[in-house]
């Protein structure tokens, strides 16, 4: 199994994809890739108009600086 920088997978997400994440809450989920996406976002604009398909609510996300 290979391991990845969440920075490198943003790059791999293209404006307009569906992604989905695992995790339950604030257990498990992929904090790293989330504030890789809005970090890339903020700086390019890019990716944008994503649909994210997650399996329970997300909590804490405005505080975690995730959203």
């Amino acid at each position: 199994m290979e391991f990845i920088q969440a920075s490198d997978v943003v790059h791999q997400i293209a404006d307009g994809d569906h992604i989905a994440l695992t995790g339950f809450g604030g257990m498990g989920q992929c904090d790293s890739i989330l504030k890789a996406i809005r970090a890339s976002f903020l700086q390019t604009g890019h990716p944008s108009d994503l649909r994210i398909f997650h399996a329970a609510g997300q909590s804490e996300v405005v505080s975690r600086q995730v959203v």
